[in-house]
């Protein structure tokens, strides 16, 4: 994870992350 990410990027990079994993499983 980056730091230097905006928080409300870190956010849409978690939904993201969720949503790749959902549809990964």
């Amino acid at each position: 994870m980056d730091l230097q990410v905006p928080a409300k990027d870190q956010e849409l990079l978690k939904c993201l992350n969720r949503k790749g994993h959902n549809q990964h499983t």
